[in-house]
């Protein structure tokens, strides 16, 4: 048998690699045991760059956008990943997800780094979490913005450029928590977002019985129920300044907190 140069394993290998297409994103999501729903499937078609989520509690927001983030980075080299929350344990949910599906990998790689917050794989590519700050420095291919509807609107601002240098995406995914913030903005009024909407009423996964229990929900609180199941933008209980005013007030250069049910 000839013995190959290095040089001419790399080549080899480059050759092997353009024989082989990658997997479609609906066939790597089905490889892992992930059959999707109709508003699932379009987003892991979607090449938009900006998409921001409005899905019901429970919904598998987390599950789909995990697979998304798998599936570039396997078949994309050094593709990057930020992962952003409002706290470390909402980040880490998407995060179980994603290494579970990797974990039921045909062939799977061994990591190259692995912990709580990392995931890094041998062709370069790798996925970070950080917790809710500034997360000033990062120049990613992909930015998910979770449970957004939480995130403070100086975070977000700080979040968006680090998806500028590589040309990124930038996916937001939440629940609505009132007319304020920037994820309730982005999903009513701002222009060149791809927008989806999932209720429970949309959802193909819940049983008969399921969804009388869902339906059941709503005995305790109406405006409750349509917020966290019908993705409904309400203003608040306990907010005493309207959602007009605030916006206006913004304008004129006043930030205020996002996050706060009282203004």
């Amino acid at each position: 048998m000839v013995e190959l140069s290095p040089q001419e394993l790399v080549l080899r290998d480059l050759l092997r690699a353009e024989r082989v297409k990658p997997p479609s994103v609906l066939e790597f999501a089905r490889s892992v045991g992930f059959e999707p729903e109709e508003w699932q499937a379009q987003l892991l078609q979607s090449d938009a760059q900006q998409v921001v989520l409005n899905c019901h509690r429970g919904a598998g927001k987390s599950a789909v956008v995990s697979i998304l983030a798998l599936h570039r980075m396997v078949t994309r080299p050094n593709y990057e990943i930020l992962v952003l929350s409002r706290t470390d344990k909402q980040a880490m949910e998407l995060v179980y997800n994603l290494k579970r599906a990797f974990n039921r990998l045909p062939n799977r790689p061994e990591p190259t780094k692995e912990n709580d917050h990392e995931l890094y794989l041998p062709n370069g590519s790798r996925l970070t979490v950080v917790p809710c700050t500034e997360p000033r420095g990062y120049h990613v291919d992909m930015m998910i913005e979770d449970e957004a509807s939480y995130v403070p609107h100086e975070v977000y601002m700080a979040a968006r450029p680090t998806v500028i240098a590589k040309r990124g995406r930038y996916l937001m995914l939440s629940t609505p928590k009132g007319k304020v913030g920037h994820f309730y903005d982005v999903f009513e009024n701002q222009k060149g977002w791809l927008k989806i909407k999932a209720t429970w009423r949309d959802s193909k996964r819940f049983p008969p019985e399921e969804l009388a229990r869902i339906e059941g929900e709503r005995a305790y609180g109406d405006e409750w129920f349509r917020q966290e199941y019908e993705c409904e933008f309400l203003q608040t209980s306990g907010q005493i300044i309207a959602e007009t005013s605030i916006m206006a007030a913004r304008t004129d250069g006043i930030v205020l907190d996002d996050v706060s049910d009282v203004w």
